[in-house]
Formats: C-alpha cells, structure tokens, sequence
C-alpha cells in the first residue's frame, strides 16, 4: 500500500519489502500446490492409460476367442500374435508405469509386456474371471487386471494370489522365463 504524505498526496516509493514478501509468499504457495496437482494428475493420466491398454487387450482377447470358438490362448507367451491380429497399437502391452524395461515394440524373439495372460480359458467362465494384468504393482502398490466382461479391477496381494502363478516379474523372453510364465 501507498502511504499518504502529509497534506493528503500519495507517496510514490512503491511497495514496501514486507508487502513484496507477502505476494511472493503467495505466489510460491500457489506455484506449490500446482506442482503437486500437477504430480497427482501425471500419475492418475497414467493409471488412466494403463486401465485403457487393459480394456484394449480384453477387447483383442475376446474377439480372439470368437475366431476360435470360444477359447482364450492356450499359452501365455500369445501377446505377440494377439496384438499383431488385434490391435492396430502393439504397444498397448506396456504399462505406462513400467521402469524395467524400455518400452519398445515387439520385434524378433524379443517381446516385452507388462501384463501377465491366464492361459486356458473360455469365453464361458464365469465373467468375473481375471483374463490379463500387470506383472508387478505398479499402480500405489496394486496390480491392475481386466475380467473376461471387460472390466478393470485394481487388485490387492490378496487377489491377486489366485493368479501368482502366472505372475514373473522383471523378465523378458531374452532371460531365464517368459513374462506371464511361471518359472519352476
């Protein structure tokens, strides 16, 4: 504020230091709180892409299953031939909160997917059945999966543990196992 000087005219020094403080003070609380809305908002748009890449493959999965009357892949190591005759977007194996591997599209005998593939089933099951999911929690310590009707779940250790065995983290075909594969 500007300080009257005597006989009602306005002093024109400016602003005082203590006013300056105050406005930069609220400018950096501002320019703070976007910074972590910014962070949360990043991560959800990600989560977001993950459940979509999700949904996408459920999709290829079940239009797989109406070429093949009604059965799923026998083999987990599918996701190339799935994608290659589903998908226009290979990379929809890819979470986009995978840190251990490049995220590359598939080529020779390299294949690298973030998402495990219960082998085996029928387009029949019951519709709540987990289909695909991440390989590792990446999504606040939970796996994301797709069910056989297409929904997305966030599942728990606990849920998840019916599907462990289908469940290799950190590997890719070039290694020891198959993603998706249990290794024995």
């Amino acid at each position: 504020m500007r300080r009257r000087a005597a006989g009602g005219k306005r002093d024109a020094r400016g602003f005082s230091a203590l006013e300056l403080l105050g406005v930069l003070a609220v400018i950096a609380a501002v320019a703070g709180g976007l910074f972590v809305w910014g962070g949360y908002a990043t991560g959800r748009a990600r989560d977001m892409s993950c459940d979509s890449n999700l949904k996408q493959l459920g999709l290829a999965l079940a239009m797989y299953a109406d070429d093949h009357g009604g059965r799923l892949p026998a083999s987990a190591d599918a996701w190339p031939a799935i994608t290659r005759a589903y998908t226009k977007n290979q990379q929809i194996v890819l979470c986009p909160l995978e840190r251990s591997r490049p995220a590359q599209p598939p080529s020779g005998s390299s294949f690298a997917v973030s998402y495990f593939l219960v082998p085996g089933l029928a387009s029949d099951d019951p519709p709540a059945t987990i289909v695909a999911g991440d390989t590792e929690p990446r999504h606040g310590g939970r796996w994301n999966a797709v069910c056989l009707d297409g929904r997305i779940q966030t599942l728990s250790a606990a849920e998840l543990e019916p599907y462990r065995e289908y469940v290799v983290e950190g590997k890719t075909e070039d290694e020891t196992a198959t993603p998706g594969v249990h290794a024995d």
